[in-house]
């Protein structure tokens, strides 16, 4: 899983491609975000499957404050 984090990062930061990731929960949601704004990566464009998994809208909100 952390080499395609890493491939995902760098293929964004050399074309500004959107990231799609398929993860499995609000956590491992965070850790993403989280790693990805640190190398400088948008975070706008990104799209998180399997958001469905995770009842608690206040993630889904925290995840999305983390994008602005």
């Amino acid at each position: 899983m952390q080499r395609k984090l890493i491939q995902a990062q760098h293929t964004h930061l050399a074309t500004g491609l959107t990231i799609a990731v398929h993860r499995g929960d609000g956590n491992a949601a965070f850790e993403q975000l989280n790693i990805w704004k640190s190398a400088g990566c948008s975070l706008k464009p990104e799209i998180g499957y399997t958001a469905q998994t995770k009842p608690n809208k206040e993630m889904h909100i925290k995840a999305g404050q983390l994008k602005t």
